[in-house]
């Protein structure tokens, strides 16, 4: 994709929140690393499982910026997870918390995806 640093992740989101899990892994470079709220790292090569299990358990995931800070290549988002898990088979109650996210942009693609939230749904259990 062209367009600048805050383009390239406001579409990455879009497509997130679209759950285009195609598109996502489109959208990333073949180095990429996705490191979740709990410090838990993912390459490239198991996003695809992984972006579709994750939206099996939170088929309601959306993210909504509410501030998006760009220096350079780096872009933070501030803002809202919203969704509801899904396990075995029996939706839990909704979230709604402010969650951050990090992402590197390099030649139109994301080369790092970190999420940053501070509920419940960050924490190790």
């Amino acid at each position: 994709m062209t367009g600048t640093p805050e383009e390239v992740v406001r579409e990455f989101v879009r497509r997130i929140n679209a759950q285009e899990v195609q598109g996502i892994i489109d959208m990333l470079t073949s180095d990429h690393v996705f490191i979740d709220a709990c410090g838990d790292t993912s390459s490239y090569h198991a996003l695809k499982t992984g972006w579709s299990a994750y939206f099996r358990l939170d088929p309601e995931y959306v993210i909504e910026p509410d501030e998006v800070i760009v220096s350079g290549n780096t872009v933070v988002i501030l803002g809202r997870s919203k969704g509801c898990y899904v396990v075995d088979g029996k939706r839990r109650p909704p979230y709604d918390q402010p969650t951050v996210w990090k992402a590197v942009v390099r030649d139109g693609k994301l080369s790092l995806w970190q999420v940053y939230s501070y509920g419940p749904q960050s924490k190790k259990e």
